[in-house]
């Protein structure tokens, strides 16, 4: 009989939300220079890091380089927790709700960690420079703002 399916994970956080990463993707963990201003991960997520008005709650203590589909990406994230081994039968699929924009950001699973739930992360479905912000009109003063229009979700 074989041995079941391990994968070794780095298990880091941001703004108090567990991530990991297959070690296997991960090509070196920095402390982040000064002036220089890595892609945060939320960010990368399509999270506001932070609501209006209010500041982001998380602070960058390591700059993981990550391999992605076509080079080597910067990621800033708060802190890093541990470096396991997980059987790939605990690892959870996402539900068919988040599914789609889940998978367009790299999140492919869930693994339940006592009561934490680490999302799975591969970075090879990420390009190596994030794309260019797109840019909308300002709002005209005739056309206020709807408050029930879409927006990035906040995690405050």
């Amino acid at each position: 009989m074989s041995p079941p399916a391990t994968l070794h994970l780095l298990l880091c956080t941001v703004n108090g939300v567990a991530f990991g990463f297959d070690v296997e993707h991960v090509t070196a963990i920095a402390v982040p220079e000064a002036g220089v201003a890595p892609c945060r991960l939320l960010g990368m997520l399509g999270v506001q890091d932070g609501a209006a008005g209010r500041p982001a709650l998380s602070t960058t203590s390591f700059v993981l380089s990550t391999r992605t589909r076509d080079g080597i990406r910067p990621i800033a994230v708060d802190d890093l927790e541990d470096i396991g081994e997980v059987d790939m039968a605990q690892l959870r699929p996402l539900p068919a709700t988040v599914e789609p924009l889940a998978l367009r950001t790299g999140i492919w699973a869930v693994w339940l960690r006592g009561p934490r739930m680490v999302f799975l992360l591969d970075p090879l479905r990420w390009a190596a420079t994030p794309p260019a912000a797109p840019t909308s009109p300002a709002p005209s003063s005739a056309e206020p703002s709807s408050p029930s229009s879409p927006s990035s979700p906040s995690l405050l």
